[in-house]
């Protein structure tokens, strides 16, 4: 599946329009428009989808904003997830304790909030197609 550029929503940093003689330009600043990180997942999600999504998947507390924005006001039916990355040996294991990757408060958002969890080492027969 391919995306196209307006359905991928990332990080971004503020860009002006100026002219370099007759020539117009935009031209790239050196400060950050938004971070697609935490509260700033369902602000760009806004700024450039414009509508609440129906469905969110994450895998750290870097997407619990999201996934509360997703899911807490919903008028309809809506879908929350969490990977849990569970499975050190095919893949990557963390969760609240590890260097890299947390995932603490999403953990425990996810049942006051009824989101899905699934566990790479317990769901997942195969991972990586090549395994």
């Amino acid at each position: 599946m391919a995306f196209r550029q307006e359905q991928v929503v990332g990080s971004s940093i503020k860009t002006r329009f100026t002219l370099r003689g007759d020539t117009p330009i935009l031209l790239r600043l050196p400060q950050e428009n938004f971070v697609d990180d935490g509260p700033g997942k369902p602000v760009g999600i806004n700024e450039h989808i414009g509508r609440r999504p129906i469905a969110a998947f994450g895998n750290s507390d870097g997407d619990l904003q999201m996934l509360q924005w997703t899911t807490k006001a919903a008028a309809g039916r809506c879908l929350g997830l969490i990977v849990h990355h569970t499975d050190g040996e095919r893949e990557y294991a963390y969760d609240r304790k590890s260097h890299v990757g947390h995932l603490d408060k999403a953990l425990d958002a996810a049942p006051l909030n009824n989101w899905t969890v699934v566990s790479m080492k317990d769901d997942w027969k195969r991972i990586f197609a090549f395994t």
